[in-house]
Parts: structure tokens; C-alpha cells; sequence
């Protein structure tokens, strides 16, 4: 099971975050996922980012790791540990986990989570994805 919900409680930029609501008992590796209208060319950016709130129970459990779509081709960054409170994630684009021809024709962008094979619920809030350039 995974929900979402715009909360403006919890945010780093903006007015609002998105809260995920999940339960790895319902969908064991739930994750965020935008299939991208027009193609993305991110040869000239080095790293995404995203904020990442986690509660304690979450954090000490879950691991997030990007995955960049390139046609059919789906390419995993490393796995990402939490800490308790914000978080900002950094998929380093330059990383040997993703061919260089995939950068110019991401056609889908994912956030996964891993909880390890472990069953529980929670909630994670994402908020100001962003790219930084060469």
C-alpha cells in the first residue's frame, strides 16, 4: 500500500511537502516514481537531490536508493541510509552504477525504498527536488 498527500506541515522550500504513507506488509518495496513527459538530457548535471523527512521508526529501518530510466534500461544508484529528522539525498550521476548514453535519455525517475524484508508501516515526506549542474 502506498499513499500520498500534500502536507504543508512538513517542508524544507514551498508551501507544501508530500507525504507517502506505506506498508511494506501490503507492497513489500513501495516506491516514488515520475515517467517524464519529454525525454531529460542530464549529461550536463552531476547530482539530483531530494529532501527527505524521516521519522525515527522509518529511518532506522528503511533505505531509499534513485533509479534512472532510460528506454527499457533501468539503472540503480547505491542504496541510501536515513537519519532521523530531514535528510537530503544525492544521486551522484557521474557514479559507475550509470552508463553515460542513459544521462542524455532518461525517459523515468524513481525513488525506491528497502526495508530489508522487514514489515511495517510509515511515512516519509519528499520535498525540493532539484539538479545541480558541472
Amino acid at each position: 500500500m502506498l499513499t500520498q498527500e500534500a502536507t504543508a506541515q512538513f517542508k524544507t522550500h514551498g508551501k507544501q511537502g508530500l507525504k507517502l504513507n506505506f506498508d511494506t506488509a501490503k507492497f513489500q518495496r513501495p516506491l516514488l516514481y515520475a515517467p517524464l513527459q519529454a525525454v531529460w538530457n542530464l549529461s550536463k548535471v552531476n547530482t539530483l537531490m531530494v529532501d527527505v523527512y524521516a521519522p525515527p521508526q522509518v529511518a532506522e529501518v528503511l533505505k531509499l536508493n534513485f533509479t534512472l530510466t532510460a528506454g527499457t534500461e533501468k539503472y540503480r544508484a547505491p542504496a541510501q541510509t536515513l537519519t532521523p529528522a530531514w535528510n537530503t539525498l544525492h544521486a551522484d550521476l557521474r557514479g559507475a552504477w550509470l552508463l553515460s548514453r542513459a544521462r542524455g535519455a532518461a525517459n523515468q525517475i524513481e525513488w525506491n525504498f528497502d526495508a530489508g524484508g522487514r514489515k511495517f508501516a510509515g511515512r516519509l515526506i519528499f520535498d525540493n527536488f532539484r539538479a545541480a549542474a558541472r
